[in-house]
């Protein structure tokens, strides 16, 4: 009876820690420029529209954190890696003309990025079952392609030195190669921000949406020939 009730309360806790994820209030996002998209955004929006939204295309990453996490650092990290890579920006709606759109958005500054999730207080089996549940919900929740910002990510604390950084990405704006990038410019990041620095890199000589300009126009020469 106790091992039921434990996991009654491991379950009930689990719920209520991903519904408060759920629950964060949005940034609200403003439009800032219309972009180009390539024929796998395109056909990741066309699936969507004809089968509904869906986890199936969502790309789990998870971190096993290990020292004392400085989360303001963390924070900022996220920022501005959001920042600098506008395909973490990109939206796709459809045109009204049942065509698909994309749309770089711009974040406010007061925008919270990072969901924080603290199981620090729970026993070590407990824990390990809310953290698995947690994890499991966040990778098979769906995007809405109009409406969010195809990443969530969180930071899910265990204790003062571990922790698990869960970030969620929707393929659209990134594949198994750019999400290494993704994570290498986190961490540079991060580690400037430790430093009460700035992150040292230079402003990215392409964006996603430019090689998708450049497929577009290539793709429709080579059908015009």
């Amino acid at each position: 009876m106790k091992k039921m009730n434990d996991l009654t309360h491991v379950a009930s806790t689990a719920r209520d820690l991903i519904e408060q994820i759920h629950n964060k209030v949005k940034p609200s996002l403003q439009i800032e420029a219309e972009v180009v998209l390539s024929y796998g955004q395109l056909r990741l929006w066309t699936l969507d529209q004809l089968h509904g939204a869906s986890g199936a295309y969502n790309m789990p990453i998870g971190l096993k954190l290990v020292g004392k996490i400085d989360i303001e650092a963390f924070k900022l990290a996220l920022d501005a890696l959001v920042k600098r890579h506008e395909a973490l920006r990109t939206v796709i709606r459809d045109d009204g003309l049942g065509q698909a759109q994309g749309f770089l958005m711009v974040t406010p500054e007061s925008a919270d990025n990072l969901s924080i999730v603290d199981l620090s207080a729970l026993e070590t089996t407990n824990q390990t079952s809310t953290l698995d549940q947690i994890i499991k919900n966040e990778g098979s929740t769906a995007f809405n392609l109009a409406t969010d910002l195809p990443f969530r990510a969180t930071l899910i604390v265990l204790s003062a030195t571990e922790s698990v950084f869960s970030l969620i990405l929707h393929h659209h704006c990134a594949d198994g190669f750019s999400s290494g990038i993704l994570l290498r410019d986190m961490g540079l990041a991060y580690g400037a921000y430790c430093a009460q620095q700035e992150p040292g890199w230079s402003e990215l000589p392409i964006q996603y949406s430019d090689w998708a300009s450049w497929q577009q126009d290539t793709l429709s020469g080579e059908l015009e020939h």
